[in-house]
């Protein structure tokens, strides 16, 4: 940001041609001006013109440097033309106001939200942080493991994921880590961003930036990224989204309704952490609904052995023909951006965790209210085994629960039915809770 002052005015001492880079105000006049550089201010013909608007000749000038009275400016700044200013009987001021470029510059500290993808730099992981096809969420095809992104492979238990930390050219990134189990096929990560957050680049371009290693160039030797655009229904999309893999160095085939936007090819990823860049693509598919971001690996015969890995961070997908920094958002903005699509209760297995408030309705049945951020469509809703919950009263005492559903689902809450096998009593508050052992979940999912 350029310096200022309030009421910064001065008076031009004599007149100067159109080449004049330094120039004298009247004594005292320098004073009214930032003592620090740089700075522009608009010199016009005060004595015709009350405003510099109406002044045909008016000019912009950068201040580099002010010694008492004498400026050193340079000439035809913000799109105005040098200009003489030396009309005999007229008084020419400086004068320093607010200018395109103060608003500019205001802008650019303002942050943008630029990245249209969520969970970019991968530092969300509400399902876990590993996934092999022993767990829970296992690392099957069209699977969505860390937030808002979807393993893509051809098979199941291709490669393990992992969220890992200390990556990243800065070697301070969070990154997936993609690790190859079942050898000679292709993978990727693919995310699918909403409609309603489209409206900047469908029509317009877009660029597209990430960070990218492998441990082996030569069996991971064709990395590439696309990005895609969906031209059916608004947000009913085809996540999987792959109609045939294809051979080595043949780009998949895409099932209907997905267009790839850019002709991808290998970005030559390297053994060292990089940013790669996809720039000014061109999003124009005829009725576009929602655009995805496709990061795979191209080899078949080549990859040929396991343990090997892709690592990925810093992924930005933005308006316009130029990729710039990663936008780094706070982890509590990005927590809850990432809980308006997948949201799991107890992910911290709190033995304490209480999941809802509600009322004994006899002696062996309750009900009580969960509550959720808002989801962007009614989620499906799974809970764990009723095992896994206790209903504990105004006293504190506990009861297993032996079956527990769900109704009422609404984008905000819904609503538990509880069964026990005795000793409630009608009328009193409850609460539903973790049976002391940190094992109950509830899964609120409203993916794409």
């Amino acid at each position: 940001m350029d310096p200022i002052l309030n009421f910064a005015k001065g008076t031009v001492s004599a007149g100067y041609d159109d080449t004049d880079v330094t120039i004298v105000l009247e004594s005292g006049h320098g004073a009214k001006f930032p003592s620090s550089f740089s700075y522009n201010v608009v010199w016009w013909d005060s004595t015709t013109y009350a405003d510099p608007a109406d002044d045909p000749n008016v000019e912009i000038v950068r201040v580099t440097n002010r010694v008492t009275d004498t400026l050193t400016v340079t000439r035809a700044q913000e799109g105005t033309a040098a200009s003489t200013k030396n009309t005999a009987g007229k008084t020419y001021r400086m004068e320093l106001p607010f200018t395109k470029k103060t608003r500019d510059d205001i802008e650019a500290t303002i942050p943008k939200k630029r990245n249209l993808l969520i969970n970019g730099g991968f530092s969300v992981a509400q399902r876990g942080t590993s996934f092999d096809s022993t767990t829970t969420t296992g690392n099957n095809d069209d699977t969505y493991l860390l937030d808002r992104w979807l393993l893509l492979s051809d098979g199941n238990d291709i490669v393990d994921v992992t969220q890992q930390s200390g990556g990243g050219v800065s070697g301070n990134e969070d990154y997936i880590r993609l690790d190859v189990e079942t050898i000679s096929k292709k993978f990727g990560i693919l995310q699918i961003i909403e409609n309603k957050n489209l409206k900047s680049i469908i029509g317009g371009s877009a660029s597209l930036s990430f960070e990218a290693k492998v441990t082996n160039a030569t069996k991971l030797s064709d990395i590439r990224a696309v990005v895609l655009a969906w031209d059916s229904t608004a947000d009913t999309v085809t996540s999987d989204i792959i109609s045939t893999w294809n051979a080595e160095g043949t780009r998949p085939t895409l099932v209907a309704n997905w267009t790839a936007e850019n002709t991808d090819s290998d970005l030559g990823v390297t053994t060292s952490w990089v940013k790669y860049t996809v720039e000014n693509i061109s999003i124009d598919t005829a009725s576009a609904k929602n655009i995805a971001v496709f990061i795979y690996q191209n080899n078949v015969a080549t990859n040929d052995t396991a343990g090997i890995f892709l690592e990925i961070t810093n992924v930005q997908l933005e308006k316009g023909s130029i990729a710039t920094d990663f936008e780094y958002r706070d982890f509590a903005t990005e927590l809850n951006i990432c809980k308006r699509y997948y949201e799991e209760l107890n992910t911290e297995a709190n033995t304490l965790f209480q999941h809802g408030f509600g009322q004994c309705i006899t002696t062996t049945t309750a009900r009580a209210v969960g509550n959720y951020l808002e989801k962007r469509i009614l989620p499906s809703v799974t809970i764990s085994a009723a095992g896994d919950f206790d209903v504990r009263q105004a006293n504190n005492s506990t009861q297993a629960v032996t079956v527990l559903t769900l109704t009422g689902i609404s984008k905000t809450s819904f609503n538990f039915s509880i069964t026990v096998a005795a000793n409630l009593v009608a009328g009193n508050a409850t609460r539903l809770s973790d049976d002391s052992n940190g094992n109950s979940r509830v899964k609120i999912d409203a993916e794409l």
